[in-house]
């Protein structure tokens, strides 16, 4: 083999010639640089007495470099990192791990490894070397490959051995600029460790301080004391205030107290006498005997239950300090004799008051907002007191009534907005409550009263406005109930009282505004004595058919 010599960049004018040489391996051709396969080279046999293929430059005496000696050099190369490679996983482990305990240090228990500082040093210098090397092999190799030995041979001048100490001090200058930047590089980061690992111990000591106040405020909230127990609402609300991450869990832990089982205190002036209860009341003729003990333990407890409705209604008004809006109240299953939602806003989150009883006092829900989250009140039971929704507004909720129980209290609906969302009313019963909906507002709502009875009491929608949606009363029950839809008005939809039974009770809609004649199931006898129709309506109207689709199951 011969030495390798770099190919001249810049090549003599002639054009190179594709041929074979003809040469011995020991004394190659004079003046021809092999470059790779001729084409004349390809497809024939060759011969010992010729080099191997290549393409040949013309010019001045370059030994020949084929390509069977790159390839072979190439192969050398691999075979040899690969026994380097096969060499290192030969190494022990206890080798490995001194030469890791030599490059790196662990700091303290949860801090990340790091490098030593010599070790860091070091890959620094090395990089800068390796940087350095090939920066100026790209500017040596972008100016043409100039030669770098001296002209003449012989001593150095004095301006090379000036210009030698400037080389010599430039690169000491590097050198200490290098280790500078490794140490401020360090001092930095170390720096930064240190404050992260101080805001982590704030943040647990801030977490630490939280818990144990959450735990005073529960077993405060716990006391057989009333003036305790309000002092817990208060310090729960206040560390709700404080805690955003605990926010939710402070919500729940007030709306859990609400859930609790819970006997209203007895209201006298209205209990019949001879009834009896259980709790120290007697019956028979004589006035009722109320224990004195359980009556104050309820009316305090009544107390504390008002304060935390107080509590969370005065977090979800507009502009409040602390804003709980886009969290969850889970009151399923509370008992509620009295309280005020009134100019809440609940937005984001769910609302829950399924299988809520509404059994006295008076509890308002006037200007309440419901934005973006569903409403539940299924299986919610108002047998006593008033309940006040006037002016609630239901934007992009679903409203789920289903199943609810409408027993003996009054509620009202006036002038309440469902907007964008479905109301769910299927299998509700009315029975002994004066329900109102006079002036309330159906805005592309879907209303579903399917399967629902009116056994009783007063349902009154004059001035109800139906618009863009259909109103579903398949299978509705009008047993005992004055349904009163006196200046009401249905635009833009389906209304559907297929299957629905008329026995009793008065439903009036002599003067509803119908934009789309209803449905009803053809009478072969004329229309019910319950039902007053208008009185431009078709008699056969029973028979047209409804576009509007079935109910769908509630949630």
């Amino acid at each position: 083999m011969y030495g390798w010599r770099p190919i001249p960049r810049f090549i003599p004018e002639r054009e190179p010639v594709n041929l074979r040489v003809p040469c011995r391996r020991e004394s190659p051709q004079a003046g021809a640089t092999c470059l790779g396969i001729s084409e004349a080279g390809r497809g024939s046999g060759r011969s010992p007495d010729f080099c191997p293929p290549v393409l040949v430059l013309p010019g001045p005496g370059v030994p020949g470099v084929s390509l069977v000696a790159v390839t072979r050099r190439l192969r050398q190369i691999w075979v040899g990192a690969r026994r380097w490679l096969a060499g290192l996983g030969r190494v022990p482990v206890r080798v490995w791990r001194r030469v890791a305990r030599w490059l790196f240090e662990s700091g303290v228990r949860g801090t990340p490894v790091r490098l030593r500082f010599g070790a860091h040093l070091a890959l620094v210098l090395v990089l800068a070397v390796v940087l350095a090397v090939g920066s100026g092999w790209l500017v040596w190799w972008g100016l043409g490959r100039p030669r770098l030995s001296p002209p003449k041979p012989g001593p150095l001048a004095p301006e090379d051995l000036y210009n030698g100490v400037k080389l010599a001090l430039a690169v000491v200058a590097g050198v200490g600029g290098v280790v500078a930047l490794v140490v401020a590089y360090r001092k930095q980061r170390f720096a930064e460790r240190e404050h992260d690992r101080a805001e982590a111990a704030m943040d647990r000591e801030a977490t630490k301080l939280f818990t144990e106040r959450f735990g005073k405020a529960s077993e405060q909230l716990g006391s057989d004391k009333a003036a305790v127990r309000l002092a817990g609402v208060y310090a729960l609300a206040s560390l709700a205030d404080d805690w955003e991450a605990g926010r939710q869990m402070c919500i729940d832990v007030l709306c859990a107290y609400l859930r609790m089982p819970y006997t209203p205190p007895v209201d006298q002036s209205k209990e019949p006498a001879g009834s009896a209860d259980g709790n120290g009341e007697a019956a028979g003729d004589a006035a009722v005997v109320v224990d004195e003990e359980k009556q104050r333990e309820r009316l305090q407890e009544r107390q504390v239950r008002l304060t935390i409705i107080r509590v969370i209604t005065a977090h979800l008004w507009e502009g409040a300090p602390v804003s709980w809006q886009g969290h969850d109240f889970d009151f399923s299953g509370a008992v509620f004799d009295g309280g005020d939602f009134s100019r809440a806003v609940f937005s984001g989150g769910s609302v829950d008051f399924s299988e809520a009883e509404f059994t006295g006092g008076n509890v308002g829900f006037s200007g309440t907002q419901f934005t973006g989250s569903n409403v539940y009140f299924s299986g919610t039971q108002f047998t006593g007191g008033n309940v006040d929704f006037i002016g609630t507004q239901f934007t992009g909720s679903n409203v789920y009534f289903s199943r609810t129980r409408f027993t003996g209290s009054n509620v009202d609906f006036s002038e309440a907005e469902f907007t964008g969302g479905n109301v769910y009313f299927i299998g509700t019963q009315f029975t002994g409550s004066n329900v109102y909906f006079i002036g309330t507002q159906f805005t592309g709502s879907n209303v579903y009263f399917s399967e629902a009875e009116f056994t009783g009491g007063e349902v009154d929608f004059r001035y109800a406005q139906f618009t863009g949606g259909n109103v579903d009363f398949i299978g509705t029950q009008f047993t005992g109930s004055n349904v009163d839809f006196s200046a009401a008005r249905f635009t833009g939809g389906n209304v559907d009282f297929s299957a629905a039974r008329f026995t009793g009770g008065r439903i009036d809609l002599q003067s509803a505004f119908f934009g789309t004649p209803p449905v009803f199931d053809s009478w072969a006898d004329g229309p019910p004595e319950s039902l007053l129709l208008p009185p431009d309506f078709r008699r056969d109207a029973g028979d047209a058919d409804s576009d509007s689709a079935g109910s769908p199951d509630p949630e």
